[in-house]
């Protein structure tokens, strides 16, 4: 009788308590026991609380956890909670696809239906036998009438009409498939604002829960709208530390760091700002404006800008790049493609010295038609007379960029194909070489900022012109012998003896 006493107690604790209503109906199925929550798994908690304590002032909330922190487990209950604090209300339960909402969907079905602990914590929750399956269900209300289900489920891309929410869940918002590309994450990201977020009944509730995928992700937008309160959980601490120690030790957490560093520092770390999680990690620069006695531009290793009397300043008239007999090449990605017409045109000059390093040059970037891009093309031509300009086409060929290669007959431009490589393993061709100082920058150039990002944080960043252009230059260039190296080879001569 005392037991049965303490657990009516404790129920009518956990009704109004969401950390007390976790410890009490939450079970781990491995001990078969209530859980015990863990130190960041309270962190999420005490927001969830607010949200159950104001439930009508529009909070929202983000919570960032690597993967197995516990986020849905928390999130599951906490729908069954509030459905039992307000069944009159209607819900969103969103994830990535149709088949994983539907599956936590179904897990709150179970909470309601078929928990002790739930039904000690809210003994009125019954529910509706007619309207219960796995995307949409209801419990008994009070208004019988009332056509929207009490909590409906779906994918973040998945239209979602004619229902009212008063409080919204998305759960995993993005995976592997949907954060391929920017044009993957500009769709979901338009569909929540399109379809979903204008679903919100006035100062309706949110919560967003997942791992990272890229800057311009899902959570990442989100965040540069502003108004929502972040709460982020690294799986190794700042200080070195497990984020949970009890369930994945520190040794553990490295060794997945070491066997994949791009991977961890993404998902486990929420690191989208390049640095570990980038796979060009620096650009060595050069500044065009101090000069060697030998006339060459000073070489700064690792970004750096030398201190004054480190060189001397001499002014050749902007054009060293003569004096350094540079074989110069223009590699050009065009968002002519299929598929790319959110994406920029991206041209790099480049030369090659008599030593086998290449000299970046310049860069142009712009949303052009072709008889802009065009235009801009000649303009590079007759800036740095270069003795050729690959233009990257698909390897079906593309009727735009063969239409833009018919336009420029006075110029030496070419398609070259797309690599069957893929990016990533483009910019990782390309790291050995940029990490060995054997690319350099111009640190001066007003361009030289814009294009650090995008080769720093790729692949994080909405765009990869960038990656693709760099690319075809170096790629062309570095498959050239330089004339000077040509002239300077020994002879061979044959002798009658």
């Amino acid at each position: 009788m005392d037991r049965l006493r303490a657990l009516e107690l404790l129920a009518v604790k956990a009704a109004r308590k969401f950390d007390v209503f976790c410890e009490f109906a939450i079970i781990d199925p491995r001990t078969g026991r209530p859980i015990k929550l863990a130190a960041h798994q309270r962190e999420l908690v005490k927001a969830l609380q607010d949200i159950g304590d104001r439930p009508r002032d529009g909070q929202k909330f983000i919570f960032i956890a690597p993967p197995g922190a516990g986020k849905s487990q928390i999130l599951i209950a906490f729908a069954a909670w509030m459905i039992g604090k307000l069944p009159n209300e209607h819900y969103g339960y969103l994830s990535y696809s149709n088949e994983v909402a539907a599956e936590r969907s179904q897990a709150i079905r179970d909470f309601i239906a078929d928990s002790t602990p739930y039904h000690l914590t809210f003994p009125n929750i019954e529910p509706d036998p007619k309207h219960w399956n796995a995307t949409r269900f209801r419990v008994i209300r009070d208004n019988l009438g009332d056509p929207h289900p009490t909590l409906r489920s779906g994918g973040t891309t998945s239209g979602i009409v004619s229902i009212r929410f008063s409080g919204l869940i998305i759960d995993d918002p993005m995976d592997q498939n949907n954060s391929a590309t920017a044009r993957l994450r500009e769709k979901t990201f338009k569909n929540y604002n399109d379809a979903i977020n204008t679903r919100l009944v006035e100062g309706a509730w949110q919560v967003v829960i997942g791992t990272r995928w890229a800057e311009d992700d899902f959570i990442g937008r989100l965040i540069d709208e502003g108004g929502w309160t972040v709460v982020h959980i690294k799986a190794i601490s700042d200080g070195g530390k497990s984020y949970w120690s009890e369930q994945y030790s520190i040794e553990h957490l490295r060794d997945k760091q070491y066997k994949k560093p791009f991977m961890f520092a993404m998902q486990y770390q929420g690191d989208t700002t390049g640095g570990e999680a980038g796979i060009i990690r620096e650009l060595c620069t050069y500044d065009e404006t101090l000069h060697h006695d030998d006339g060459g531009p000073v070489y700064v290793p690792l970004d750096r800008i030398p201190r004054e009397g480190e060189a001397r300043v001499a002014k050749v008239n902007g054009r060293w790049y003569k004096d350094m007999d540079l074989l110069i090449g223009v590699g050009v990605d065009t968002a002519m493609k299929k598929g790319q017409e959110n994406d920029y045109t991206v041209a790099y000059v480049s030369g090659l010295d008599r030593h086998g390093n290449v000299w970046v040059l310049d860069r142009i970037k712009g949303k052009w038609g072709i008889s802009e891009l065009v235009e801009e093309i000649f303009k590079l031509y007759f800036k740095w007379k270069p003795f050729s300009i690959w233009v990257e086409d698909a390897s079906s060929g593309t009727p735009a960029v063969e239409t833009l290669i018919s336009l420029m007959p006075a110029i030496p431009a070419l398609t070259v194909p797309t690599d069957q490589g893929g990016k990533t393993s483009r910019a990782h061709a390309m790291s050995a070489h940029i990490h060995g100082g054997q690319v350099v920058f111009p640190a001066r150039a007003e361009w030289f900022e814009d294009a650090k990002f995008f080769l720093t944080h790729y692949p994080n960043v909405p765009h990869d012109d960038d990656i693709d252009a760099l690319f075809i230059c170096i790629e062309n260039l570095l498959t050239i012998m330089h004339p000077a190296t040509i002239a300077r080879r020994d002879k061979w001569q044959f002798q009658m003896r």
